[in-house]
């Protein structure tokens, strides 16, 4: 949600302002008819402003509805209409500023607000996809040139300027016209909608920074139908990419015919590109989110193939059950605390085979071929002890503290490492391993 600052940018760099809607603000059991304008911002924020009302014994539920009793905001409704026939409505404005005054009417009330999740409804909506165009606008994204592919749900193509003055500012858009076959208007958003998430996933990954879309504009033939807004949505600067937004042409390639639900839903990959894509500023903060996301794709693995064994687990039971044999005669003369603790070690005694943190990550590599080549597995379990250092003692400050740039990078090389090979990828990508470099990948 936007701050009152945020708020008043909004307004001050508009994209789309349109005003003259009446209608009614709810919560929960109240309603209040009220008249407002929508503004939407540059970099994707929502702002609503509402006349000046006044507010009879039962609207007084006005004053406190943005403020009421607890730690959150509440999310208020709207819905309405203008003169011109465009309808608004959001379950999700919340209100950022107020001001009242009274005169010879009473109690004048003033307020405004922010909005995520809006419709601006033009026309009615279409039954069919028949003759549609969906553009999606996103912050962060560059790009040359006019990449595009086929899909389920139609060709899609990706545009945007090769430079960006503001990473934070609508400027990329993806476009989707449907197909020839028309398909029951509904079903095709939804499947829009996921096509062009795993498209920025991996311009996200191929561009160095979180390209999320914040408005999509849906067309038919003839005229505007509808525009939906999710909200603001910030990418920051872009950093240790994997490829080049002059050559998106590969990277939608991917997106279309390799990054599907299932590689997901099967390796982590979404998550911990997630995680890959985030910048933090200090060195601590980016090798939490470079260990987290490696941490993610090695807790997917292990629930995809199980722990690895440090022995032949038919051999451990046979030393384990000895083992329990000697601590329940210990616990038989035990009462107590001391025999609760004593239950509590034998429930540890069957996870003692189980491989550590490294040795899962050995088998993840091995598993899925990983190549390795100029990174040690042993400095990656450095990388992982500081990681707890900096967890646990909030700070990392040791002998060995000038190296925390140097395992964020080994972490991030390792980590697009894995995400290449999961994708099946062949060719150039960006590695800053040993200073920044164009390679060939798999490596030869």
């Amino acid at each position: 949600m936007m701050t009152k600052d945020a708020d008043q940018k909004t307004r001050e760099n508009a994209l789309l302002h349109v005003d003259g809607f009446e209608g009614e603000l709810r919560a929960e059991k109240h309603s209040a008819p009220m008249r407002w304008s929508v503004t939407i911002g540059r970099h994707g924020g929502m702002a609503l402003t509402f006349e000046a009302t006044t507010v009879p014994a039962e609207n007084k539920w006005l004053f406190e509805a943005g403020f009421p009793d607890g730690p959150l905001l509440q999310p208020l409704s709207v819905n309405g209409k203008t003169s011109d026939g465009i309808t608004c409505s959001t379950d999700s404005l919340y209100i950022v500023s107020y001001s009242h005054a009274t005169d010879g009417q009473g109690h004048r009330l003033t307020i405004g607000g922010d909005a995520l999740n809006l419709r601006l409804l033009y026309k009615e909506l279409p039954k069919s996809s028949e003759g549609l165009r969906i553009i999606y606008f996103t912050v962060g994204m560059r790009a040359f040139g006019a990449p595009q592919a086929d899909t389920a749900a139609g060709k899609i193509s990706l545009a945007g300027p090769s430079q960006l003055e503001q990473p934070d500012d609508i400027a990329g858009r993806v476009t989707i016209a449907a197909p020839a076959d028309a398909r029951p208007f509904e079903a095709w958003l939804s499947d829009c909608d996921a096509i062009v998430s795993r498209v920025l996933d991996m311009v996200s990954f191929a561009e160095g920074g979180l390209i999320g879309w914040s408005a999509r504009r849906i067309e038919d033939s003839k005229e505007l139908v509808a525009i939906d807004c999710e909200g603001a949505k910030e990418s920051g600067p872009s950093f240790d990419s994997f490829y080049s937004h002059l050559n998106l042409q590969p990277v939608l390639d991917l997106a279309i015919q390799r990054y599907t639900d299932e590689l997901c839903e099967r390796t982590g990959l979404a998550i911990a590109l997630e995680w890959f894509v985030h910048h933090p500023r200090y060195a601590e903060l980016q090798l939490l989110t470079a260990s987290t996301a490696l941490e993610h794709l090695i807790a997917t693995f292990v629930k995809e193939h199980g722990v690895p064994m440090l022995m032949e687990p038919q051999a451990f039971k046979g030393h384990l059950s000895r083992t329990q044999e000697l601590w329940k005669e210990v616990a038989a003369g035990m009462k107590g605390d001391e025999r609760a603790a004593i239950e509590r070690i034998l429930n540890k005694l069957t996870r003692l085979n189980e491989g550590s943190f490294y040795d899962k990550l050995v088998a993840m590599t091995e598993l899925y071929q990983i190549p390795l080549a100029n990174i040690d597995l042993r400095q990656i379990k450095e990388a992982i002890d500081s990681r707890n250092l900096v967890v646990h003692r909030a700070l990392f400050r040791s002998e060995k503290e000038r190296r925390l740039h140097e395992y964020v990078v080994l972490l991030r090389e390792l980590l697009k490492r894995i995400f290449l090979t999961l994708l099946g990828y062949q060719g150039q990508y960006f590695s800053l391993l040993h200073g920044p470099q164009w390679l060939r990948f798999p490596p030869e």
